[in-house]
């Protein structure tokens, strides 16, 4: 954990981890860069959450009902904020914010390191995964969106669309498909993977 980040080690091309919402939320330029900002938040809080009161939590089996309860409680008090401040964003997360607290191993692994690191420690730890998966997020949306529809929604829930010239003619819908997850997936994940090599073998 300690290279991790987009190129090493990162949890969702190389752990596959959060793969899911990754999936399914990339269509969008804009949803891609919200999906990767709430992850990142999320895991923050939890890592530091949990380091902070790491000398209470020695019990493994106390440990993993603390985890459920505050990832659920943190699921609740986040849908019932979205859905008084910010229903555009739930509407666009819908059921994958529970999936991205409770039902992914991401937080499970920040959650790991709080319990065994100081706060400070911590904070950069979730500064860099929780970067690499916001980045690998968003290069997703930027490629599935840029060859699917041949242009790029700049913001979330705004009408700002760049239209690209010749891809916006003849987009590649096969990109925004499920199937085009996978396929930008794949080729993203073999390319990091190549450049983590590379480092390493500097």
């Amino acid at each position: 954990m300690e290279r991790a980040g987009f190129f090493h080690g990162n949890i969702l091309l190389v752990a596959g981890c959060g793969l899911a919402p990754a999936l399914a939320l990339t269509t969008r330029f804009g949803y891609g860069l919200l999906l990767g900002l709430v992850a990142w938040g999320l895991l923050l809080f939890l890592s530091l959450l949990f380091s902070s009161f790491r000398e209470y939590l020695r019990n493994r089996q106390m440990q993993l009902a603390v985890f459920f309860i505050v990832g659920g409680t943190t699921v609740s008090l986040m849908e019932l904020g979205f859905r008084a401040w910010a229903p555009e964003v739930l509407r666009v997360l819908g059921l994958y914010l529970p999936v991205l607290v409770v039902g992914s191993l991401v937080w499970g692994y920040g959650v790991a390191y709080g319990l065994s690191h100081r706060p400070k420690r911590t904070f950069r730890m979730a500064m860099r995964v929780g970067g690499g998966y916001a980045a690998a997020v968003v290069v997703m949306a930027f490629v599935r969106e840029l060859l699917g529809y041949g242009a790029l929604s700049l913001v979330p829930f705004a009408d700002v669309v760049l239209v690209v010239p010749g891809l916006g003619d003849l987009p590649l819908r096969a990109a925004v498909a499920p199937a085009g997850a996978f396929f930008v997936f794949g080729y993203l994940a073999a390319l990091v993977r190549l450049a983590g090599r590379d480092g390493d073998a500097r």
